[in-house]
């Protein structure tokens, strides 16, 4: 490892290759180069959806994801499973598109690629109050949902719908946060 590298920060490219329409994975070295102009040292990576992508990656300063709304689902998703709290920056490829365009990410590559590393950063927070149960109880959901049971329910999240999960969750409390600040934003 040289010596300029031991202070760079540090990024994983992540993307879907099949994702818009199969040509984002042809961009990899232009994207590389802008994040690396901004002082990452970024590894691009295609995602794998069998593995979290975070694993080994536990200590990277940011995750850029291209790819359509499922992919940002699942990294987000795997991302909280190990409990981690990493800055992600969305790049527009496939229905991410219309996600990136909510949040104001610009459709070309290298503008959008500058406006994640010159953005400003919102934080949503969700929080739920509950106790844990005596034992576990449920089959939906991952992680401690059989084990959580959300103050006003009788029911872990695990013996809960999706909508009714999502109705109380901190995660859909995040959501609806962030939902208000961008249709605020565009009044």
């Amino acid at each position: 490892q040289s010596c300029n590298n031991r202070f760079m920060k540090s990024a994983v490219f992540l993307y879907n290759t099949q994702s818009g329409k199969c040509k984002i994975g042809h961009c990899t070295d232009s994207i590389c180069t802008v994040f690396r102009a901004y002082g990452y040292e970024i590894t691009p990576q295609p995602i794998d959806f069998e593995a979290n992508p975070f694993d080994g990656n536990e200590q990277i300063d940011l995750m850029v994801v291209a790819g359509g709304d499922g992919t940002v689902n699942y990294v987000v998703n795997s991302m909280k499973s190990k409990g981690l709290d990493i800055p992600l920056g969305v790049i527009p490829a496939g229905t991410a598109n219309d996600f990136a365009g909510m949040l104001g990410v610009p459709g070309d590559i290298s503008r959008a690629c500058r406006a994640i590393l010159d953005g400003e950063e919102h934080l949503f927070e969700g929080i739920v109050e509950g106790h844990i149960a005596q034992c576990a109880s449920g089959s939906e959901g991952f992680g401690y949902d059989p084990l959580f049971i959300p103050e006003g329910s009788a029911k872990t999240y695990a013996e809960m719908d999706p909508a009714e999960k999502n109705a109380l969750s901190h995660r859909g409390r995040a959501v609806r946060k962030l939902a208000e600040f961008l249709h605020n934003r565009g009044k």
